[in-house]
């Protein structure tokens, strides 16, 4: 499970809007603020999209913790 860097939020929202974000995703505009939040852990195939549609030249750990690693 992956848990987002808060730190990364304000850059992101400066940039995207949650609803092109949650559909390119594809997961609901709710479960995206929860991530975004901290209020919820998200899977590495989201947590991999979500890095992807933000920057493709990052990788995962830019913008999530890993917490199997932890």
């Amino acid at each position: 499970m992956y848990l987002f860097k808060e730190e990364k939020k304000d850059e992101i929202l400066l940039k995207f809007k949650i609803r092109h974000l949650a559909n390119e995703i594809g997961i609901h505009e709710v479960q995206l603020y929860r991530i975004l939040n901290n209020k919820s852990k998200t899977s590495k195939p989201v947590a991999y999209l979500f890095t992807k549609l933000i920057d493709k030249d990052a990788e995962i750990e830019d913008y999530f913790i890993n917490l199997k690693g932890v």
